[in-house]
């Protein structure tokens, strides 16, 4: 009803509804990544109990990664949301 009261036809809703959720999950993305890039493992040492994260927590990840990462890479890159956050694995 709100394309219609706009006066865009459904196929410009489409391709505008595309370009924003685009723009958003490249902006997401890239906030991601300078967080990541920037703060990275230092700063979830140092506030990782504000989100409930401690350095054991960490290490089972590390573990786990390091035996399942290659797949979970591959599982995960299918997943929404999940894809955003699963390309940060450490080398």
């Amino acid at each position: 009803m709100l394309v219609q009261a706009r006066g865009m036809t459904a196929w410009e809703a489409l391709l505008l509804g595309g370009f924003f959720g685009a723009l958003g999950c490249t902006l997401g993305s890239i906030l991601s990544y300078a967080l990541g890039l920037w703060g990275g493992r230092p700063l979830l040492n140092r506030y990782g109990k504000w989100i409930m994260i401690s350095e054991e927590d960490l290490e089972k990840a590390d573990h786990w990664f390091a035996r399942w990462g290659d797949w979970a890479a591959f599982v995960s890159r299918l997943l929404p949301i999940v894809r955003t956050f699963i390309s940060f694995r450490p080398a």
